[in-house]
């Protein structure tokens, strides 16, 4: 079969030469490019259509073989559904990839399909079930192999899809990552894994001769998801009834820039308070470029990285259980190292990102309670008078230093209502001062309330505190929060002296207003 293994390769290149052209023609014709951006290299708009190039030529050759060569079909018992489900679920990602390089998709969209290709993946039968250490040492994964096949699954094809971002390097990688699992396919006697893995192999070889710097065609979303997804579902394909240590860990290593450059990023937008979906340029590419590394020794670098970990990984096979572990260990380290040394990984930063970030979001939830504790003041508010203590008591948690508002009497007059904090030593504190509008009873007129707050801790905290007050003063203004009900007034008042009864039709919020000349617990009536 190696004559036949052979063929399968070279036509796949052979396909993938041919109809790339075709491509970066169609591309440019009907403008699906990738157009220059704040986190792209490139200066010209640059077609994206390289993923329909590498998944046609892969499967054409491949169909080709299997229908001029059909005995193979049979070597594993539920082999070609197992292959076929793999392949189909490719293609669903694909899909979405082309929709996405096309037209657009959202993240929540991609991954919700990417998990649901996987769940057809493993619903065929294709799940780690169990990892082999040793002859007389296996973990038995039960039910979890459902979890660790699905985030395999889509991690590794969303790896893909982050690590390309200079011209070639994941097409290498994948280049690099099939052929490391093809070889082991066939040392497990999975002779159809192997092929699927030659395909690719052979496709990302021929567009690869388009896609090196200067790139003229890239392979888009559509290509990463394909190429990811396959590679990610033939690594556990070719070591399904081995289980061994080995099996698995050498194509972890192959794809181990992809993965650990994925999860660094994770955990760093994750620290930012950010979308782990959010793009921004912190990937080891984009490191080695800052470092004022061309692109293409940058891939050249990260290519050739690739190879040494797989080259020492070979050192695992006749280690033993200890000496493969340690070995894989090294290896390991010696890419974090290489991490760290592009400035992706820092523990102290880590560390004092990770309690900056803590303490950002205990403030929050301490906000969040004061606001939902002032809400109540505000929806137990009878009357004026029980309005302006919520207003005060909403200002003290919100660390207000100052507020007031002119209010107009039913002559037409104005008197001002103003409260100043209790707290000590507020004169030496950073203030923000601002004015924020509420709907006063009177119909068409506003309460023009006047606040000096404390920045203290951060502006964002600061910002978070207004809001709050700001949708205090929206939800809860008279005009909104205060019944209109004659002569009414609030039975929680004792310091207000109660007024004399009011002129039929007469509101209390005016009452309040006209005849209550002091006695506001912490007001001042100018």
């Amino acid at each position: 079969m190696t004559h036949v293994s052979l063929e399968l390769c070279l036509g796949a290149a052979c396909v993938s030469l041919a109809v790339t052209p075709v491509l970066i023609r169609l591309g440019n014709r009907m403008r699906i490019v990738d157009k220059p951006g704040v986190r792209k290299i490139h200066g010209v708009p640059v077609p994206r259509l390289g993923g329909l190039a590498v998944a046609l030529a892969a499967l054409t050759a491949l169909g080709a073989v299997l229908v001029l060569n059909p005995a193979p079909a049979c070597v594993l018992a539920g082999g070609p559904t197992r292959i076929l489900a793999l392949l189909g679920a490719s293609l669903l990602v694909f899909g979405v990839g082309i929709v996405d390089d096309v037209r657009g998709v959202r993240a929540s969209v991609k991954l919700a399909l990417q998990l649901l290709a996987a769940l057809v993946v493993c619903a065929a039968g294709v799940r780690l079930g169990c990892i082999r250490l040793g002859e007389d040492c296996h973990i038995e994964l039960g039910w979890l192999s459902w979890p660790i096949t699905l985030l395999w699954l889509v991690g590794v094809t969303n790896a893909m899809n982050l690590i390309d971002g200079l011209d070639g390097l994941a097409g290498g990688i994948g280049v690099i990552g099939s052929a490391v699992i093809a070889v082991l396919a066939f040392l497990f006697g999975q002779l159809l894994v192997a092929w699927v893995m030659l395909a690719l192999l052979g496709s990302l070889t021929g567009f690869l001769v388009f896609n090196l710097a200067p790139a003229r065609i890239f392979l888009g979303d559509a290509g990463t998801y394909f190429v990811g997804f396959l590679l990610a579902g033939g690594s556990i394909l070719c070591t399904m009834g081995q289980g061994t240590f080995v099996g698995m860990a050498l194509p972890a290593l192959a794809l181990g820039i992809p993965i650990l450059d994925t999860l660094i990023s994770m955990l760093r937008r994750t620290l930012d308070r950010r979308s782990v979906f959010a793009p921004d340029r912190g990937h080891i590419h984009h490191r080695l470029l800052d470092m004022g590394i061309s692109p293409s020794r940058a891939v050249f670098i990260l290519h050739g990285l690739t190879l040494v970990a797989v080259g020492l990984g070979l050192l695992m096979i006749g280690a033993g259980r200890a000496g493969g572990i340690a070995v894989f260990a090294c290896i390991l380290a010696l890419l974090l190292l290489v991490f760290h040394e592009a400035g992706m990984v820092r523990l102290g930063e880590i560390l004092a990102a990770f309690r900056r970030t803590l303490a950002i979001r205990s403030r929050a939830r301490d906000e969040r309670r004061d606001f939902e504790e002032a809400q109540l003041f505000f929806r137990e508010a009878n009357s004026f008078d029980d309005w302006w203590r919520a207003v005060c008591h909403a200002a003290e948690r919100m660390k207000v230093i100052r507020i007031a508002a002119d209010v107009q009497k039913r002559d037409g007059t104005w008197r001002r209502l103003s409260h100043i904090t209790t707290a000590r030593g507020v004169d030496h504190l950073e203030t923000a001062r601002l004015c924020l509008p509420a709907p006063d009873r009177r119909s068409g007129s506003l309460l023009h309330i006047e606040v000096d707050i404390r920045v203290d801790g951060s502006l964002e905290s600061t910002g978070r505190r207004v809001a709050y007050l700001g949708r205090l003063l929206e939800e809860h203004g008279p005009a909104n929060a205060l019944p209109v009900k004659q002569g009414r007034q609030s039975s929680r008042s004792p310091s207000v002296s109660s007024p004399s009864p009011s002129p039929r039709g007469r509101d209390p919020y005016d009452a309040a207003i006209d005849e209550h000349e002091t006695g506001l617990p912490g007001a001042v009536l100018e």
